[in-house]
């Protein structure tokens, strides 16, 4: 399964690193491996913020 996930994290992940994410808001971790990586800024805000393609392990 394919998830998209933004992070406030501006540097840049490579494709096939291996991360582990944990949803504090959902309570939730997963493990996948990054597919695409994309840095971008957002108006209003200082730091840039990365955008992760994670296929996860089922």
């Amino acid at each position: 399964m394919l998830r998209t996930v933004t992070l406030d994290h501006p540097a840049p992940l490579p494709v096939g690193h291996t991360v582990a994410v944990t949803e504090l808001e959902a309570a939730v971790r997963w493990k996948g491996r990054v597919t695409a990586c994309t840095i971008v800024m957002v108006e209003g805000l200082e730091n840039p913020r990365t955008t992760l393609q994670v296929e996860t392990d089922a």
